[in-house]
């Protein structure tokens, strides 16, 4: 895995006729975790009739030593693709989650993509949960949250987004709704930054 230091890169979101993107750049503080095995964990879920959706996860990066597992990550309901790869989860059931086993470096970054009709007709917004769990893929760490999530992200029948961070070590670094019907070059992320910044060796 190269270092973080030598990596690099720009989002671009570009919004299809139909659909527009709403992206936020997330960062967890794992320092505290740093040399212990677990995993991290997605969801998306929709209420009911909730207009089709889905969530794509991007630029996946570890703060040294984090390393993924090469245990194949273990999916339900919606879900394609696989870290540190972009995964996609669809709204398409009542639970579609992901679960990758990993080794804990200092800290974790990613950037969740919301792509949506431009026209909303459900009867229901959904919900992208993320977490972080023990090696058993299941004990929560890190939040007191009763359902396990370190945070939320969610959007209502109006395309209104929210963000509900249930974890100190969660940071929400950054977000942009692109304007409808219109190609949007997002300015490079902070994630990169910040793990340089935060989690030096």
């Amino acid at each position: 895995m190269l270092h973080l230091s030598r990596l690099f890169f720009i989002g671009a979101s570009l919004v299809i006729p139909g659909w527009s993107a709403t992206v936020f750049d997330i960062l967890l503080d794992t320092s505290s975790l740093g040399g212990s095995n677990g995993g991290i964990y997605f969801q998306f879920a929709g209420g009911l009739n909730p207009d089709p959706a889905n969530v794509t996860v991007t630029n996946f990066l570890f703060s040294g030593p984090g390393a993924l597992s090469v245990t194949a990550p273990l999916t339900n309901g919606g879900v394609s693709g696989t870290l540190p790869a972009t995964v996609t989860l669809n709204n398409s059931t009542a639970l579609n989650d992901y679960t990758h086993l990993l080794s804990f470096g200092t800290g974790i970054a990613f950037r969740v993509t919301f792509n949506l009709p431009l026209i909303l007709s459900g009867s229901s917004g959904s919900v992208f949960a993320f977490g972080l769990t023990a090696d058993d893929g299941l004990t929560p760490l890190l939040t007191s949250d009763p359902e396990g999530f370190m945070g939320r992200l969610s959007y209502n029948t109006s395309g209104q987004f929210a963000a509900d961070l249930l974890s100190p070590q969660a940071s929400l670094l950054g977000s942009q709704v692109p304007e409808p019907s219109a190609t949007s070059l997002l300015a490079a992320p902070l994630v990169l930054i910040a793990l340089r910044r935060r989690f030096k060796k």
